[in-house]
């Protein structure tokens, strides 16, 4: 049985093949991907992952109530976070109050201002694309494994928009003096 992810992933080859053979035109859709890279204590690097992640239901509810009908307004921080929950598990109609956030000592989220600082707009390959700069996740002590990373509107609780979830590898636990750096890219593609 297919989960909601493949679905999803499914319909949408489903619909840029049908716009592209009906229009001639080229189908667009925002996509992201995170990047990240885990340190031990001594500066090595213990592990690193990238690929794309999932944009929720509520963050394209988001994109288009910011972009379209301004019926909401672009926070002045966007957050990355850790989950204990898989994407897969999570779905694409989770909503921040159902993410189980990872908890340890010193895990907090982290921000990335909404300003031409923190995100870097350009091109590439003929396609807008907006780069979040390099957050860092710092471990005081062992962290609950994390499943996936998020982006969010709000630096804690659960009343902010969940934007994107990105599932990990493989469980992933930070240890103390641990440092995970992470960034965001999100591309109309």
């Amino acid at each position: 049985m297919f989960n909601s992810v493949v679905r999803k992933k499914a319909a949408d080859t489903l619909c840029r093949l049908i716009w592209e053979s009906l229009t001639g035109r080229k189908y667009r859709r925002l996509r992201s991907e995170i990047e990240l890279r885990c340190y031990g204590p001594d500066g090595t690097l213990k592990w690193e992952e990238s690929g794309p992640n999932a944009l929720v239901d509520e963050g394209e509810e988001y994109f288009i109530k910011v972009a379209i009908s301004e019926q909401l307004s672009v926070p002045a921080t966007f957050y990355l976070g850790l989950s204990q929950s898989s994407e897969s598990t999570l779905g694409e109609t989770v909503t921040l109050s159902t993410v189980n956030e990872v908890s340890g000592s010193g895990y907090a989220r982290q921000g990335i201002n909404s300003d031409g600082t923190d995100w870097t707009v350009s091109q590439d390959s003929g396609d807008w694309q907006a780069q979040s700069k390099e957050v860092t996740f710092s471990a005081s002590g062992t962290w609950s494994a994390a499943l996936s990373m998020f982006l969010c509107t709000v630096a804690s609780g659960t009343s902010g928009k969940l934007i994107a979830t990105k599932d990990l590898s493989q469980s992933r636990t930070l240890y103390n003096g641990d440092q995970l750096k992470a960034r965001i890219t999100i591309k109309a593609q």
